[in-house]
């Protein structure tokens, strides 16, 4: 059943104040990796706001309005000094909050400063990958995904921005049907149709995906975790079920907005371990495959780096 235009305006304007908007800031998503702030700062755009994410002296992340409060001066091009972010204009200095802690050029009794304060939104470093939360207080816990916090292995982590809207690949994460035509490989068309069984579960949708390869039954599972987040059980190079969205190993991919018309997509974190099967932190098992586990997972952000 087609979506109504008034339905798709709903689901698909994720700015301040849209009813989508408003309840995808009520969650954690990721914006960027620490890996990239060694000794710069990055504007952003997530949300339909633009940002910019940077590391202070101290080793902690901050996210900002991208315009200063003074003379709108873009503060990606700022100074990290004095225990926050100074414009590079007027050299208003801001910390991690927002609170202004500078206003140069203006009179020393001046209580100006005490007056205006510039948009901030709190951030976790999680497994190398930071996450802002951009709504009321209080904020919610950020999950401990088991893939960003185990320390047994070797993580790796890349990602991309795709040119459309976020519920185009939310549905995609749901809809098990386009596995096997539009990943096909050399193996796929093996397959018998098999069975998928979509199911709600406490935190979204659970799918298994049973397939018949070869006389042999491979159940596969794959999570829609609210509202942006997919988490899939995968197989190793050369398995009888293997298709081109095939990792050897767990994948998570965020499809967080950039805006009404672009998402970005993370394609990496790649996690090998030497520990055994594999749960998530909600408690349900993914695919079972001996000592030897690996996943990857993907993350999204609101740029292409």
């Amino acid at each position: 059943m087609a979506l109504s235009k008034e339905e798709n305006e709903l689901l698909t304007r994720v700015g301040p104040g849209t009813p989508a908007g408003e309840m995808l800031r009520r969650y954690w998503h990721p914006i960027g990796f620490a890996a990239e702030l060694r000794d710069k700062l990055l504007r952003r755009r997530i949300l339909g706001e633009d940002v910019v994410l940077f590391r202070d002296e101290l080793g902690r992340f901050g996210v900002l309005g991208l315009r200063c409060t003074h003379r709108g001066t873009s503060l990606e091009f700022g100074h990290i000094e004095n225990g926050g972010l100074r414009c590079c204009y007027h050299g208003w200095l801001y910390d991690l909050q927002g609170k202004v802690l500078e206003t140069p050029g203006e009179p020393p009794e001046s209580t100006f400063k005490e007056k205006v304060r510039q948009p901030a939104y709190r951030t976790e470093e999680l497994g190398g990958v930071i996450f802002v939360y951009m709504g009321p207080d209080p904020a919610p816990l950020l999950p401990r995904y088991d893939v960003l916090v185990r320390e047994d292995g070797v993580r790796t982590r890349r990602a991309r921005t795709v040119n459309c809207n976020f519920f185009q690949m939310i549905e995609n994460s749901v809809d098990q049907n386009h596995l096997k035509w539009l990943h096909r490989t050399a193996k796929t068309p093996e397959w018998d149709d098999g069975e998928i069984d979509p199911q709600p579960f406490e935190h979204g949708i659970l799918n298994t995906y049973t397939r018949r390869v070869a006389g042999k039954t491979w159940a596969h599972c794959n999570f829609f975790v609210m509202p942006t987040m997919n988490k899939t059980g995968n197989v190793e190079e050369g398995h009888p079920t293997e298709h081109r969205a095939s990792s050897a190993g767990e994948v998570m991919r965020w499809r967080v907005p950039i805006d009404d018309m672009q998402y970005g997509i993370g394609l990496g974190a790649r996690y090998r371990s030497v520990i055994g099967p594999v749960r998530v932190d909600l408690g349900f098992p993914l695919n079972r495959r001996g000592d030897d586990a690996s996943w990857q997972v993907y993350l999204a952000v609101g740029d292409t780096f």
